[in-house]
């Protein structure tokens, strides 16, 4: 987390603020989907952002029977002296606070990752674009496939060719 909370957005963060506000000033939608966790969108600008991955800025409790289990809160700054060993604990229920993350064990829902948000914006979309992403999760490839099915325009840009963009036998 400490290495995360002193990185800086870079030019594509603020492209994609600049291109938010641009269709906001032109009365288009934009939806940002991100597999980031960093909150460099965020820090950037980004507003209508679905971080379908979480956000390594806020905590949750751990504690899936705990009721404030789904309550998500600023990552709590660890004490300057001997935070070798501190965990934040829940304020309901004292158990440990872990990163607001999908793990790979976990499903996606729209309380803690926007998955009918970000489903919703893909379905209505008139560009889907893509950027650094090799469709490696189930998500990101189910909302390529939205995106191709509803008739959007995809726009793939990454350093490697995508072959699952190919394999999508996208409509011309």
């Amino acid at each position: 987390y400490q290495n995360m909370s002193t990185a800086k957005p870079n030019p594509g963060h603020h492209s994609l603020v600049a291109l938010e506000q641009y269709c906001k000033q032109n009365k288009k939608s934009f939806c940002l989907i991100s597999q980031n966790i960093d909150n460099l969108h965020r820090r950037s600008g980004s507003q209508n952002i679905c971080e379908i991955h979480g956000n390594m800025s806020f905590a949750r409790c751990s504690n899936s029977d705990c009721h404030e289990w789904e309550k998500c809160v600023k990552f709590p700054t660890p004490p300057k002296k001997g935070n070798d060993k501190y965990v934040p604990k829940c304020k309901a229920c004292s158990a440990n606070l872990r990163p607001n993350v999908l793990f790979f064990d976990e499903s996606y829902s729209e309380k803690l990752y926007k998955l009918k948000s970000a489903i919703a914006a893909v379905e209505k979309a008139d560009v889907f674009l893509v950027i650094g992403t090799t469709y490696q999760t189930n998500l990101p490839l189910r909302l390529l496939n939205i995106a191709n099915t509803s008739g959007a325009k995809i726009i793939d840009i990454n350093p490697n060719l995508n072959d699952d963009v190919a394999v999508c036998k996208l409509k011309q």
